[in-house]
């Protein structure tokens, strides 16, 4: 697996990853692109693709905050999961970045379990809220 910086043509199958790991996301390729396109320079953060021989098997990125989103839920998942966090979490360091946070549903205890191999711990409480629109 290499891990390297997002292009433009992953797109299509960073889309469906990120739908993949948050069926609540709507997310197109051209969504995907627009939001790599025009963020402002000072928000943009590097965003990694982990490519298995052709396919993009996982996105992640690194700014202020972590982010990873793997395809499957097998061996191969965790493994992505891991290596995709490390290279952002180096990157993010790079860049000068001295504390980087990351978030995970209450139930999703293997990305929480990720989340500790590589030393992440509580903080905080982060409650989200919501309601119906009809």
């Amino acid at each position: 697996m290499e891990i390297r910086p997002a292009e433009d043509a992953d797109a299509e199958a960073a889309a469906a990853i990120l739908r993949e790991a948050d069926d609540a996301r709507v997310l197109s390729a051209a969504g995907w692109l627009h939001q790599r396109r025009t963020s402002p320079a000072d928000a943009r953060m590097l965003q990694l693709a982990a490519v298995d021989g052709e396919q993009v098997v996982a996105v992640g990125g690194a700014g202020l905050d972590l982010w990873t989103s793997a395809a499957g839920n097998a061996w191969p998942w965790r493994s992505r999961q891991v290596s995709v966090r490390r290279r952002a979490r180096r990157a993010a360091a790079a860049r000068g970045v001295t504390r980087v946070t990351t978030s995970n549903a209450d139930e999703n205890t293997a990305m929480r379990a990720v989340n500790r191999k590589l030393g992440f711990a509580p903080i905080g409480e982060h409650v989200i809220v919501g309601r119906d629109l009809v």
